[in-house]
C-alpha cells in the first residue's frame, strides 16, 4: 500500500510540468501593430517600405547634396560668364597709349587675341594691307579689325617710321627712347630750348639724331608746336 501511494505521487509530480508547458506558457512572439481602418472597415494591413524607394524626409530636413547640385547647362553658362569677366579684366590691365592711325602691313603676320605671340590667333594679315591702329602697348599694337574685333599685331610687321629731315626746337625736357612708345628703354635725354634733328616720323613720336650719332624717339608733345610742327608724311595724311 505504501509503495502504491509513493508511485502515484511520483506520477503526479512528473505529469504536472508537461501539462503546464503544453497549455499554460504565454506566447512570446511579437505581434504587429496595425492601424484601425475606422468603423465598418476591415483592419488595415501593416505596410513596409518598397524595396529601393527612398525614405520619406521628415519636415524641416535638409535636401540631399545631389538635389542641390546645379544643372549642366547652368554650370556651362557660369563658366562662360567667368571666362568673359576674366578676359575683360585682363584687357583693362594692359597699359596703352591711345593713337588713331592706319598703318601698312609690311610682311605676312597674325592678329592675336592678346598682346603676345602665345595668345590665340584671330586672323591672318597680309603684306600690303592696312590696319587701323587704336593704341600702342609695351610690345604690340592694338588694332581694330574690319569686323569690329579688337586684336594685337607685332609692330615688326607694320611700317612704323617714315623718313624726314627737319630741325625742330624742344619745348620741354624729354627722354630719348629706343622705340616709339613710352615703355621703351631710355637711351638719353634732351633739354628744353635745344634744337634737334628730326630724321623720322612715327605714330605720336619723332625720330631724332643727336650730335653723338645716337638715334631715338621723343614724343610730339616735347616739340614747340606739338604735332603741328611735325613734317607731313603719308602717316599723318591717313
Amino acid at each position: 500500500m505504501r509503495q502504491l501511494i509513493c508511485a502515484t505521487a511520483l506520477a503526479c509530480w512528473l505529469v504536472s510540468p508537461a501539462r503546464s508547458i503544453a497549455g499554460g506558457l504565454p506566447d512570446k512572439t511579437p505581434t504587429a501593430v496595425v492601424e484601425d481602418a475606422g468603423p465598418g472597415g476591415p483592419p488595415a494591413q501593416p505596410s513596409a517600405p518598397s524595396e529601393g524607394a527612398p525614405a520619406a524626409q521628415p519636415p524641416g530636413a535638409e535636401a540631399s547634396p545631389a538635389a542641390s547640385l546645379p544643372s549642366p547647362t547652368h554650370a556651362v553658362k557660369r563658366k562662360a560668364s567667368l571666362a568673359r569677366r576674366r578676359k575683360v579684366g585682363a584687357a583693362k590691365k594692359i597699359p596703352t597709349e591711345p593713337i588713331d592711325v592706319r598703318l601698312e602691313i609690311t610682311r605676312n603676320s597674325w592678329a592675336f587675341e592678346g598682346p603676345s605671340a602665345r595668345s590665340k590667333r584671330i586672323k591672318r594679315i597680309h603684306a600690303g594691307k592696312y590696319v587701323h591702329v587704336t593704341a600702342l602697348t609695351p610690345y604690340y599694337l592694338r588694332v581694330e579689325l574690319r569686323d569690329g574685333r579688337t586684336a594685337y599685331v607685332d609692330p615688326e610687321a607694320v611700317k612704323m617710321v617714315w623718313p624726314a629731315d627737319k630741325i625742330l626746337t624742344l619745348s620741354d625736357d624729354a627722354p630719348v627712347r629706343e622705340r616709339p612708345n613710352k615703355w621703351a628703354k631710355e637711351l638719353a635725354e634732351v633739354n628744353k630750348g635745344h634744337h634737334v634733328q628730326v630724321v623720322g616720323v612715327a605714330p605720336g613720336y619723332v625720330q631724332i639724331r643727336m650730335r653723338s650719332g645716337l638715334e631715338g624717339f621723343i614724343p610730339y608733345s616735347a616739340l614747340e608746336g606739338g604735332a603741328a610742327s611735325v613734317p607731313q608724311t603719308d602717316l599723318l595724311l591717313n
